[in-house]
């Protein structure tokens, strides 16, 4: 009979919750933290102006049959459009 005991009271005390783990109640209400877009954050910066810049794709390897017009052309910068704009600055809210 102990170890029925035992064994129920141990089951009940795992699933107890944790200090941690109760609601409290607080006059401020909890705001989350914005998050950044990390694989934004490394394509994307943001230039003085509110647009955002970034390198062109395709330039760094198998592009050997690529015309000599077209690999300087991936070289140059390119900047967002209206749309992209838009979605950058949900993506990265601290840039």
């Amino acid at each position: 009979m102990f170890t029925i005991l035992s064994r129920t009271f141990l089951s009940a005390r795992a699933f107890a919750k944790s200090p941690a783990q109760v609601m409290t109640f607080s006059t401020t209400p909890v705001v989350e933290k914005m998050k950044t877009h990390q694989g934004a954050a490394k394509r994307w910066k943001a230039i003085a102006s509110g647009n955002f810049k970034r390198a062109q794709a395709g330039k760094q390897h198998l592009n050997s049959s690529f015309s000599s017009h077209r690999i300087s052309t991936l070289r140059q910068t390119v900047y967002s459009t209206k749309t992209q704009r838009k979605t950058l600055r949900k993506l990265l809210p601290n840039a």
